[in-house]
This record gives C-alpha cells, structure tokens and sequence, in this order.
C-alpha cells in the first residue's frame, strides 16, 4: 500500500496549536504577558521546536500572549465582584449596587 498524502495544511495547524499552548504554558507558569518579553523568550525556542515560518511563530506569542491576558483579566473582574458585591454577579446585571451610589 502507498503512504497517504501528507497534507501540509493540516500539519501546520497542528504545529500552530501545539505551540499556541507552549506559549499560553509559559505564559502561566512564568506570569509574563508583554508581548515583547514573550516573543524574545520563546522566538528561537518556538521556531526549532516546531518548524513555523516567521509569520506564524509571531500569530503564536501574539495570540497565546492574548489568552493568558484575558484570562487573568476576567479573574480579576471576577475576584473584584466577590469582594465589592458580595459574591453578586452576573452578566445581566454588571454592576454591584455600591457602584450605583444606592
């Protein structure tokens, strides 16, 4: 039986997502979410590990830089909420009642 085609597209999505979660990985782990820190960090390490073209490698710390930022920020509105409102949030009703001047 001849091997199957590789398909090259398919191959680097997956390498994309793998290193998309190198970075998010990182990211946790060292608490570093500016982008310039990342990409000097992770640049050289990413590109021999996973054999992204420049343009990719740039999307990856861009865009596993932006995950690990929005989490952390949703965690903070989060923890304010539990600690001004009393644990009461929500999305319908965003804002606690100490913030309404009532």
């Amino acid at each position: 039986m001849p091997p199957e085609p590789v398909n090259l597209i398919s191959q680097t999505l997956l390498a994309f997502r793998d290193a998309v979660r190198h970075v998010v990985n990182w990211c946790v782990e060292n608490r570093i979410v500016n982008f310039a820190k990342v990409h000097r960090n992770l640049y050289h390490k990413l590109r021999e590990a996973y054999k992204l073209p420049a343009r990719l490698l740039s999307f990856t710390c861009f865009d596993g830089r932006f995950l690990v930022s929005s989490y952390f920020v949703a965690k903070l509105i989060f923890l304010y909420y539990e600690l001004y409102c009393g644990g009461e949030y929500g999305f319908v009703n965003v804002y606690c009642s100490s913030s309404r001047g009532a």
